[in-house]
């Protein structure tokens, strides 16, 4: 079973008390990949099976969802 690259970064991320908080929406389809959001920022994933995904904090987060990503 492969993991799944959003789950694996939030957790790597120390999950809900993390920097990026628990989760305020679930997964979101944009640009062939996909993003989660959390109250303080996003993790995105492009969909590629070897790629893995990031996260996006305060201003940065706001900037880059607004080019959607």
């Amino acid at each position: 079973m492969v993991a799944d690259p959003v789950d694996s970064r939030y957790a790597a991320l120390g999950g809900p008390s993390g920097p990026l908080g628990p989760a305020t929406s679930g997964r979101v389809s944009v640009g062939g990949g996909v993003y989660q959001q959390y109250r303080s920022g996003r993790i995105w994933w492009n969909g590629a099976d070897t790629s893995p995904a990031w996260e996006t904090l305060g201003t940065i987060d706001v900037r880059y969802a607004a080019i959607r990503g």
